[in-house]
């Protein structure tokens, strides 16, 4: 499955990162603006602390401005920068022992009051309830790909992994939320079938959590 990130996005960054290697502290501002949202959401889910998750987006994006000059613009930076970010929600996690967040913060949601945005926001608060149960690789393996947007390939290069064992840690995470989430409804129907918060068999999972 291929990433979200497009050919011109990618460019972009390229350029940025390359304007900001030579001291323009504007690409740099316009880099942390561009990786920020991903970033903030993959930390939050870590770390179940908005402060929390701030401290770390800001330290990340410290460590990224330190070594920027030793930054190959050959190499992903999306793989980089989220390499830095998932080893310090790692040791965070390990000082801490924070329990993951069960929902995003209010103003990454549907800021819509209709009744309509209310139910998908429970999907959604759902959904991530379910992936919380999850095995720990397998939730960051999740959080990678649906929250930071990442490849296999760069989740792989993120996590250390093999990029096979990736897609099965991802094949099966999809196949527990399915199952948590047909049995959490109490439907007796077949799973690809109970409802669209499950139909992760005729609908891909990151297209459907775009949606919600």
């Amino acid at each position: 499955m291929a990433s979200l990130h497009t050919t011109s996005e990618t460019a972009l960054s390229n350029d940025l990162i390359r304007a900001a290697q030579t001291g323009c502290t504007d690409s740099f501002t316009q880099l942390v603006q561009v990786y920020s949202p991903r970033l903030f959401r993959f930390l939050y889910q870590r770390t179940g602390s908005r402060q929390d998750a701030e401290d770390l987006l800001q330290e990340t994006f410290l460590r990224v401005y330190r070594h920027l000059n030793e930054f190959d613009t050959e190499q992903s930076f999306s793989t980089w920068v989220f390499t830095i970010a998932w080893r310090l929600a790692a040791n965070h996690y390990r000082r801490n022992n924070h329990t993951p967040s069960a929902a995003l913060p209010e103003d990454f949601c549907d800021p819509s009051p209709t009744e309509q945005a209310a139910g998908q926001q429970e999907q959604r608060d759902s959904l991530w309830a379910a992936v919380r149960e999850l095995s720990p690789a397998q939730r960051q393996a999740m959080e990678l790909r649906y929250l930071g947007d990442l490849s296999v390939r760069q989740i792989a290069e993120v996590m250390g992994l093999h990029g096979i064992y990736v897609k099965v840690l991802l094949f099966r995470a999809r196949k527990k939320l399915v199952r948590q989430l047909a049995e959490s409804s109490g439907s007796d129907a077949d799973i690809a079938d109970v409802s669209p918060v499950v139909k992760f068999q005729k609908v891909k999972t990151r297209e459907y959590i775009q949606r919600l």
